[in-house]
């Protein structure tokens, strides 16, 4: 930290993605236009809802399906628990227990977004009955009446459910979470083929969505295992650590890039809507603005505007329709609300030793998900390629993480596009890694050569006194 201005901003971080350019309906995509097509989708919804505070059932064997995933949706777009809707709409999807993998997902995941205190015993009890159908090669079937066998579907939504039950607090014993998840940790692995995609059968060719749902899931069981180990007392292996997940995500990520669209699913023919929620997750989890060459968010905002009826819905056409009217617009919606979440911390990925900006890999999602905790609201983070990056690019979030442990291999351009960006406002939050396997004496060093060569001065230490030192 020094006088010259590398230190704290109070500005708050925009919209994700600051959307300019192409028409729809003779409109700009930008944040207004994205936030109308929520309002629209919102008030389909509200419009529709039913006097018992539901919303018709896609399938008569999965009762309260499509009305949780609404009240997620409707919870995601900013409503308040509170809201006369939604609050009749909890009072509904809360009425009764469920068995079905996938209903009893997507009501844990709504109550968990809406008040885990005020559901804490139903939630508790949603997620004891996840834990016990895990079937033995870690993955889920469709539950009551269909089985032992399982499939990336029902085992997606199953991990999202006990994801966010860890995440607000549910306690079991000795470790039964750490096993939950290195069973599922195994299932994953086991269900990804040579290319890196995903399949809904073993054997078949990957589609986009089971690739998502795969993606998504590594990222999860990473993160919740990492933390365990370190919650429990035990060393987190940093440098030289295991990046075979790591690695096998980037192989799957890869494979989503060569077949990216946002107007099917890719490699198969139906869940359109389905798959587009999957996206979401991948490029929030994975901290990615772009997948290959695609602005993810950008694409999928301006082909669901593009699909939207006037009376808000949106809803895939032909084949590729599954569920219902409800189901398919908060499918639709949870992608345009939570792909916009405000964005506080780009890490900064640069060139030099490969790797060596990334040690701690689930680092910055961490620190996200503690300070939503802390600000009670939904955030992100994502990752930035110096080399691909503008100022304007960087000043989109308020911080700017950088971590290493060698000599980063910055040009001329890279420093002065960092020296902009710190007089322009931007805060640098610089880790040298060190401990746990890591010796970032290299990377410490450098780094404050290089805030002498920027800033004609050293970095100094803050005095107690320091408003950083009280500020969120």
């Amino acid at each position: 930290m020094n006088r010259s201005g590398v230190g704290f901003t109070t500005s708050l971080a925009i919209l994700a993605i600051l959307l300019v350019g192409d028409p729809v309906h003779g409109q700009a995509i930008n944040a207004a236009r994205v936030q109308k097509s929520i309002d629209e989708a919102v008030g389909f919804l509200l419009e529709k809802q039913q006097p018992d505070g539901g919303w018709p059932q896609f399938q008569r064997e999965y009762p309260l399906g499509v009305s949780s995933l609404v009240t997620l949706a409707l919870l995601n777009a900013g409503l308040s628990p509170e809201h006369p809707a939604v609050s009749r709409a909890l009072g509904y999807i809360s009425s009764r227990d469920l068995s079905k993998t996938y209903t009893i997902s997507l009501q844990t995941m709504a109550l968990c977004a809406a008040n885990p205190r005020r559901y804490a015993n139903q939630i508790k009890r949603n997620t004891v009955a996840l834990v016990r159908s895990q079937a033995g090669n870690g993955g889920w079937g469709y539950g009551e009446g269909r089985g032992g066998s399982t499939d990336p579907s029902n085992s997606q939504f199953a991990l999202l459910a006990l994801h966010e039950a860890q995440r607000v607090g549910v306690k079991f014993p000795d470790n039964t979470w750490e096993k939950v998840f290195m069973k599922a940790r195994k299932y994953w692995v086991d269900a990804q083929n040579r290319d890196g995609s995903f399949s809904y059968s073993g054997g078949d060719r990957g589609r986009g969505s089971m690739t998502c749902a795969g993606i998504a899931s590594l990222v999860i069981v990473g993160a919740q295992l990492e933390g365990l180990e370190s919650s429990a007392g035990k060393t987190v292996q940093c440098c030289g650590a295991d990046r075979t997940d790591r690695d096998r995500i980037e192989l799957a990520v890869a494979w989503l890039s060569r077949n990216f669209t946002v107007r099917a699913n890719p490699n198969y023919g139906h869940y359109h809507l389905y798959y587009i929620y999957a996206l979401e997750r991948v490029g929030r989890l994975t901290g990615r603005r772009f997948i290959g060459q695609h602005d993810w968010y950008r694409e999928g905002a301006d082909h669901l505007i593009g699909m939207q009826s006037l009376d808000g819905r949106i809803v895939a056409k032909g084949t590729s329709f599954q569920g219902n009217e409800y189901s398919e617009t908060a499918f639709a919606l949870l992608f345009l609300s939570k792909g916009k979440r405000q964005i506080i911390v780009n890490r900064l990925q640069y060139d030099g030793v490969e790797g060596d900006w990334n040690h701690h890999a689930t680092a910055i999602q961490n620190l996200t998900a503690h300070t939503e905790k802390a600000w009670k609201r939904d955030l992100a983070w994502q990752n930035i390629d110096l080399t691909q990056s503008r100022v304007e690019d960087l000043l989109e979030t308020p911080v700017l993480f950088m971590s290493g442990t060698r000599v980063p291999d910055l040009t001329l351009a890279d420093k002065r596009l960092i020296k902009e960006y710190v007089e322009q406002g931007g805060f640098l939050f610089v880790e040298a890694c060190r401990g746990n396997g890591c010796d970032g004496r290299r990377f410490e060093e450098y780094f404050r050569k290089l805030v002498v060569d920027m800033f004609d001065q050293p970095l100094e230490k803050l005095p107690p006194d320091h408003p950083i030192w009280f500020a969120e």
